[in-house]
């Protein structure tokens, strides 16, 4: 084809049809790239009140203060008659690595490395958990997610 000629009616059209469809497939894979929100459930399975204080924060963040995504401390109820106190309103924060830092009752805090599983899987949803449960010397907090293996 050379400079004059004119294009015909079906170039045109598959010039058309060709840009739509790269054009929704670039709006598809920008709707793709913001994370999800999970759910950080957070439980006392131990007969006594408890203080837990919570900091997630972002793996890759160049410092704390900026990194910071969640702070907060809750109290917890005691377990009684074979049920767990779960933490009513649960925090959700976006779906990507974080460092997790729990600490009981002003007692040493522990920490969780954790590393989305689920994001590839449909029909499967990340979750975290935080679970404060009983020792010999009072309590401890242990770290779950739910994996997609």
């Amino acid at each position: 084809m050379t400079m004059g000629e004119p294009l015909s009616r079906r170039c045109v059209l598959h010039s058309v049809v060709a840009g739509v469809s790269i054009t929704s497939l670039a709006g598809c894979s920008a709707l793709d790239s913001e994370p999800s929100l999970i759910p950080v459930e957070i439980a006392n399975y131990t007969p006594e009140r408890h203080e837990i204080t919570v900091d997630i924060i972002d793996r890759d963040a160049e410092d704390r203060s900026d990194g910071t995504v969640l702070r907060e401390v809750y109290k917890l109820e005691p377990y009684e008659d074979g049920k767990e106190y779960t933490v009513p309103d649960v925090p959700t924060v976006p779906n990507r690595p974080y460092i997790v830092r729990a600490k009981i009752d002003a007692k040493t805090p522990r920490h969780y490395h954790y590393i989305p599983d689920c994001k590839t899987r449909e029909n499967r949803e990340d979750k975290l958990y935080l679970s404060v449960q009983p020792t010999e010397n009072g309590a401890t907090v242990r770290f779950y997610q739910d994996g997609c293996r």
